[in-house]
Parts: C-alpha cells; structure tokens; sequence
C-alpha cells in the first residue's frame, strides 16, 4: 500500500472512530464493528458494520452516520455501508465450541468402543478406480 491510501485509509478510520458504539460508548473502529474497509480505484468506499444480534434497529442510524463521514472525505466518489447483525448459530451435533483463551472440555470416555461396519464375506479390500476423463469439454473434434 503506498502512502497515499495509507493516509486515506487512517483518515476513514478517523472519521468512523469519531461515531460511537451504542453498545460500547466506543469509536466504530476502536470497537472492532468495522470490516473490510476499502477504497477502489474510483473513489469508492465500502465497508461493514457488525452490530450484536438484535441490536440492528439501534445501529440504523449510526451506519447512516459512518455514510455521510466517509462521503465527506476528499477523493470519495460513493459510499457502501452493509450493516449486518447475526444471531450465533447453534453447534452441529458432536460439535462442542469453545471461546478464545477457553480450555476445551475433557473428552468422556465412550461406553463402548464404536460398531464396526459389516462388509462383504470374503471381501477384505476395495479399490476405487477413475478415468478422470471428466464430462464437458473433453470432446475432441476432427
């Protein structure tokens, strides 16, 4: 990056670390609910804010906000602001999730060792053969 993004880029995050958090009282940036700030060549900017789940109707008025700060910036042609609040999921069953800085839960020990799957009498090994020849685009005309 030369020095000339560079110095747009931190007066971007100026500009949006001047509009405060309402979860945190914080700057948008220094909170961590900016993503992906960018400036194409044509002078558009683009980026996204991460609100809490839930909390989009509060963050409506502050992504309008983090527009008009970036659209008042010298060499700024247009502005993308993508506000999004997702709910977390839910972990796949035999998923355990765990928190940064957390230690993992202890494996139990199984009840029993698992069913081994029954396969053919008298079949002790299988193997898989491909052509790879694939299907479209491999015709060859005369």
């Amino acid at each position: 990056m030369n020095n000339g993004l560079a110095d747009r880029r931190a007066a971007f995050e100026q500009a949006l670390n001047a509009i405060n958090d309402p979860e945190t009282g914080r700057g948008l940036v220094e909170s961590g609910r900016i993503k992906g700030l960018a400036q194409d060549s044509k002078g558009r900017v683009s980026f996204t804010i991460e609100a809490p789940a839930g909390a989009a109707a509060r963050f409506g008025p502050v992504r309008d906000a983090a527009e008009a700060a970036i659209a008042g910036q010298i060499g700024v042609t247009g502005v993308t602001a993508v506000l999004t609040a997702h709910e977390p999921t839910a972990p796949r069953p035999g998923e355990t999730r765990v928190r940064k800085g957390e230690a993992p839960p202890r494996a139990t020990p199984a009840a029993a060792p698992p069913r081994r799957a029954e396969g053919l009498q008298g079949v002790s090994k299988i193997i898989a053969v491909a052509s790879a020849k694939g299907g479209w685009g491999n015709r060859r005309s005369p």
